[in-house]
């Protein structure tokens, strides 16, 4: 068996630090990398129609530019420092310090955060998403994160006075109502990835339901008919299509941001007038005898598999959880 040196074993018992697989590691400094990226191709989204000043745009691409290699740096190095004082969780915005007579519980390490008491004596918990072990995670990575686990409770047991001990068993017992009635709020990583994904998917279905009713009269050849003018083609990664005005022939409606399904683009140049039909959309204006219908329930059946799939993340962590807290109380 190796046996270490005193000076080795001296600082092994003054610090330790627990850092992520070097998967989840590289994951969490892509993370970084990607998500100032997302956050400005957002705003971009949002604002294309909108006027910004240079100086304004410029400054958002510089603080972009610096923040993706800082989060990704800080990603990359999250982890747990741990001394005989003081536990600190490095996280992607900021790091933070708890006595160790304040750790709380160490037990929700693999949930995503690490229970802690403030100066007044109020539960609070910090974020370890780095440790957060998936329900789908591979084996290897919750072997490691359940290590991490284990030797935090056993260092935090290790440096604890009984006082800490005995004062956090009290904050933990009455919290324990609110705990269990809010399971279905959170508390581990598949919660929010499940709710983010429920929000998206009833964000889909909401715009897919504002859009059926159009599509649905102009499937049966309804609506106001009238002219649409072709004025300039948008072009995107997939598809072009042509923008332009349309006006109703009894001139009760004029929309100047319209553009037109139905119609190949090839058929048109800049000025051309062709008979379209308004079915009631804000913007689409349909060539007479043709509609969108086919493509609706393949998007029906993603946004339901995407809600199906969200719901199911947060049932099986609610499942852990419970477990979780029924054993936590059988050993009270």
């Amino acid at each position: 068996m190796r046996t270490l040196s005193p000076k080795l074993a001296a600082e092994q018992d003054t610090t330790m630090h627990l850092r992520p697989d070097l998967i989840i590691r590289c994951g969490n400094a892509f993370a970084g990398l990607v998500a100032p990226y997302v956050v400005l191709a957002t705003v971009v989204f949002f604002t294309e129609d909108l006027v910004v000043p240079d100086p304004v745009a410029y400054s958002l691409i510089v603080v972009v530019a610096l923040a993706m290699p800082y989060l990704a740096v800080r990603g990359y190095r999250m982890a747990i420092l741990c001394t005989p004082a003081s536990v600190t969780v490095r996280g992607w915005l900021r790091n933070r310090t708890i006595p160790i007579q304040d750790v709380a519980d160490t037990g929700g390490l693999l949930s995503g955060r690490l229970l802690w008491l403030d100066a007044t004596g109020r539960l609070r918990h910090t974020p370890t998403i780095a440790f957060a072990t998936l329900v789908r995670a591979p084996s290897s990575i919750k072997e490691h994160n359940v290590q991490a686990e284990q030797r935090l409770q056993d260092w935090v047991a290790r440096h604890q006075t009984s006082a800490a001990k005995r004062r956090h068993l009290t904050a933990m017992a009455r919290n324990w109502p609110r705990r269990t009635r809010f399971l279905w709020l959170g508390g581990r990583l598949d919660d929010v990835v499940g709710w983010v994904l429920i929000v998206l998917a009833l964000t889909c279905a909401g715009i897919f339901a504002q859009g059926l009713p159009s599509e649905i009269r102009a499937a049966q050849g309804l609506g106001r008919p009238g002219t649409f003018i072709a004025i300039d083609r948008d072009c995107g990664d997939v598809t072009c299509s042509w923008n332009g005005s349309f006006r109703s022939h009894d001139g009760t409606v004029v929309k100047n941001d319209a553009w037109l399904y139905g119609t190949a683009v090839e058929d048109l140049q800049a000025g051309d007038q062709v008979a379209a039909l308004d079915t009631g959309h804000a913007h689409k204006m349909f060539t007479p005898g043709t509609h969108d219908l086919v493509s609706w329930p393949f998007f029906v059946i993603a946004v339901v598999a995407l809600g199906w799939y969200g719901l199911r993340r947060i049932t099986n962590a609610r499942r852990e959880r419970l477990a979780e807290l029924a054993m936590a109380r059988k050993s009270r």
